[in-house]
This record gives C-alpha cells, structure tokens and sequence, in this order.
C-alpha cells in the first residue's frame, strides 16, 4: 500500500504511534472495549426498510432510501441498533463512522458495515470523540489495504489489535459531558449562522424585487415578476461590458511572455472568493490589459455543476494584475448600476433562476455562453435606492460574519480541549457524586 503519495484532507495516513499511557488510565487494545455484533437479516419482499450510510469526516449516521425488501440490490443485510458504533469498510479512512442514534434502531446495513458495542469498561459518548482524535483516525487507515486511496477496505481483525489508553469510566462520562457541552454551544452558534442567512435571503428577495420598505406603493408587471413603478428593467449587456476570459493554450514562452494569477471557477464561490490556491498562467503581455481584472467588476461564472451556474462576486482588487479564465465572466458596470447591487440579483433566487432556465444541460452539468449573461434582465432602480439596499446586504453580512469567528473560535476551542482531554494532558476532576 503506497503511503508516501498526497492523500486528500479527510485522509490522516500519518504513523499511529500511541502517547505514554497517563497516571490513572490503562491501556487496552480495540478487541478489548469492543464487541463485534452482527445481526444478520432475512428480507421481506413486501417489508420496508430503512437503509443508512455513515458520513465522512466523523458526520455522523445519515438515512438513505426507505426500500422494500424485493427492491434491495444486496440481498446480505444487518440490522444495527441505537448506540451501535458504525464503521464504513470502504470510506473509514475518510473518517466514515459514528454512533447509530434512536431514530434508526432497526436500520440495516450491508455487509460493507462493520457494527461494534462498547463493553463495560468504555463510554459509548467517550467513544464517539475518540474518534475525532489523529491517533484513531490514523489506526484506521493503517488498518486499510488497497492502491487507491477510494478503493482501500478496511481490515477489522487488524484494527482490533490497536492499544488505545483510556480513563475510568466516571472520568470518560465527565470528559464526554465537557465536550458535548461544547457541542452544544457549537450548535447554536451554527444555528444563529444559519437563521440570519435565512432572513438574508427572504429580507433581500424582497428588497431586489419590491424595493426599500415603505418606499413604493405602486407595482408593474414585468417578466421578471412585479417591481416598482418607477424601476425599469434591463438587459445586462445594456448597463454594463460582459467581457469574456482567458483560454489557456500550449503555445511556449517568448521574450513577450508574462506569468500572472488568473481565476478558476474554483475561485469563485456564491457571494465571496476562495483565494487559498491561486494558480498562474503564462501569457502573452501585449494582450494582458484584455484579460485583467479591475476592482468593481463582478465576477459570474460559466458552470460546471448546476449550483455553480451564474455563481459569483465582486472583485475587489484582492490581488494586483490578476486574470481570470475563459470559465469566469468578468462584468464591469456602468454608472447605472453597482457592481454589489448587481451581484446580490445574479445570486439572488430570479437570477439564479434565469441562469438555470438559460443554461445548456447535460447530465449533472450545465454553463451559460456570454450570449446568455448579457441577454439577463436586471431590475434597476436608481442608483440612491441601489446603494441602500447594498448597505442593508453590508449590515446583514458583517453580522453573519462576527457570529462566523464565534464559531471558528469553538471549532478550534474544541480540537485543543478534544485533543488535551482525550490523552490526560488535561485531567479532570472528579466529585464522589460522579464517581459513583
């Protein structure tokens, strides 16, 4: 099995070399905490069942199809119960396990599936952070055999024989009741995120359609749905330049020969930009001014997957002299409309809904041409009721974006609590109460 070549980030391939073992905690191997079950289930034509998968990245256990027994391709199933722990054989080393909650006692699963239950010495919730620990998830993929890094299966018998130091019980529940407190603070932070995205959307659809609140009393039809009296609509070629990008080519470099970044589509996500990879292109300099980047165009993509149709932002001038492929539109504005205003309608629910319906479409894939993009109709009202509505978006994002580094500070919060925690750098007391 080759380890040395780059794995992608759910994979942890690194030595599983287990710490020294803390006072107090003893050392048992998986086959030690661990029952193997298997509950092997006769299928019923007529009956339905619910299947399941386990997500990658330690996600948890997520329903599939409910099917009929006759309309089950593989015929070996197993039923699990609640408070199983649920290994995946083929995506374990992506982090694919996790505890089978209640909602899915009496699920079943193919013999791709490995079940297990915890024996008295180990905490089921103790447990289910464990997992989350390198040294687990690196015990999982040495216990992988395979060439291909989507076709490993995992070996259980080898994986069994893997030490892993542990605490007494009263110490695992009070570790597990630290950390899921954790989770639970995680959890409404997400869901604030979550909401305030919600009243974004809903507070915007209604903005870019109806305008300021208070402001318009009258409506007018139009294609696009109904829009203020006193806004008119636009095709997008009309109010700005739509300027196609950069191709790559094999042609070799020359003394006129330049390499700057350019964007992917990649780059360009909904509403923002990921910049972490940016690649270079080498490129004729006496056509670099055509292909480059301004701060105020807004950015569309061309496709790809149905979701990335349309996609974009605004550049802001984040990188000097950039480019932008032949995949990434490039819109630069008039004076009529702002480059914020348009980019909000381009990701709003009708723009998103006119690149779909103008898109061409093959099997999970769909793009629009220049051609389609110009030919957008963009609601326009003055540039004043423009820029306000752009500010109320401004206010909304910098929220979400404050409630954002809250979160981050508790997923980083609970990886150095997790990690301390689970290898007795940071014990914890225990009251007789909790002992008992």
């Amino acid at each position: 099995m080759a380890r040395s070549r780059q794995y992608p980030p759910s994979v942890d391939p690194g030595a599983p070399i287990e710490p020294p073992v803390p006072e107090g905690w003893q050392r048992f191997s998986f086959g030690e905490l661990l029952d193997v079950v298997e509950r092997p289930v006769i299928l019923d034509a007529d009956r339905e069942y619910q299947l399941v998968n386990a997500k990658r990245s330690r996600g948890g256990i997520a329903p599939r199809e409910r099917l009929r027994g006759r309309d089950i391709k593989v015929k070996s199933q197993f039923r699990i119960e609640a408070d199983d722990f649920l290994i995946s054989k083929r995506q374990i080393i992506h982090g694919a396990c996790g505890i089978v909650p209640k909602e899915f006692a009496g699920a079943v699963v193919s013999n791709e599936y490995v079940a297990l239950r915890p024996k008295p010495s180990l905490d089921i919730n103790y447990l289910r952070y464990l997992s989350f620990t390198p040294y687990f998830q690196r015990t999982c993929f040495h216990s992988s055999v395979g060439v291909d890094v989507e076709k490993m299966i995992f070996k259980l018998e080898q994986w069994l024989q893997y030490s892993v130091s542990i605490p007494p019980l009263p110490e695992q529940r009070k570790i597990a009741a630290i950390l899921s407190s954790v989770d639970d603070t995680f959890e409404k932070a997400q869901a604030v995120i979550d909401q305030l995205e919600v009243v974004k959307k809903g507070l915007l659809g209604e903005l870019l359609t109806r305008g300021m609140p208070g402001r318009h009393k009258d409506f007018k039809k139009t294609k696009i749905g109904d829009i203020p009296v006193t806004w008119r609509i636009c095709r997008l070629e009309e109010i700005a330049e739509v300027r196609t990008g950069l191709a790559k080519n094999s042609k070799k470099a020359s003394d006129s020969t330049v390499e700057l970044p350019y964007l992917r589509v990649a780059n360009v996500q909904d509403g923002h930009l990921d910049l972490r990879e940016i690649k270079k292109i080498q490129v004729d300099s006496t056509i670099v001014e055509r292909y480059l980047l301004r701060d105020g165009d807004v950015l569309f993509n061309e496709g790809g997957d149905a979701d990335k149709v349309g996609r974009g932002t605004v550049w802001r001038g984040q990188l000097p002299q950039c480019l932008h492929q032949n995949h990434v539109f490039a819109v630069r504005p008039s004076k009529d409309i702002h480059p914020d205003f348009l980019s909000l309608y381009g990701g709003s629910t009708r723009g998103k809904a006119y690149f779909l319906d103008a898109a061409k479409q093959t099997t999970n894939l769909a793009s629009i041409n220049s051609s389609q993009l110009k030919a957008l109709p963009v609601p326009l009202p003055h540039i004043e009721e423009q820029r306000e509505i752009v500010k109320i978006a401004e206010s909304l994002n910098a929220r979400k974006e404050v409630e954002e580094k809250t979160l981050n500070s508790l997923r980083h919060l609970k990886t150095a609590l997790l990690n301390s925690l689970l290898s007795g750098k940071l014990p914890v007391s225990i009251s007789e109460q909790e002992a008992a």
